[in-house]
């Protein structure tokens, strides 16, 4: 990847971290880990993206319904 490219993630990232911890918005901090995603999906800004949304999952979604919908997504590839 470019040097471009791993600015414009590390910068999309340090956008999401201040919607996340600093303004406490989570939903504005989700819409930018999954642009990050959706755009970055190499670079290591992805994969720290993608443990900031299971971070604000854990919070925000109660446990079991969690575990429900992981166990339902497995069975249904398992199909």
């Amino acid at each position: 990847m470019s040097d471009e490219t791993r600015s414009k993630a590390n910068q999309m990232y340090a956008d999401a971290h201040q919607e996340q911890y600093k303004n406490h918005d989570p939903p504005a901090a989700l819409a930018i880990y999954r642009a990050i995603i959706a755009a970055h999906p190499e670079e290591k800004e992805a994969g720290y993206s993608r443990g900031q949304i299971r971070n604000i999952a854990s919070k925000v979604v109660p446990k079991q319904e969690l575990l429900d919908a992981e166990l339902e997504l497995a069975l249904s590839h398992l199909a």
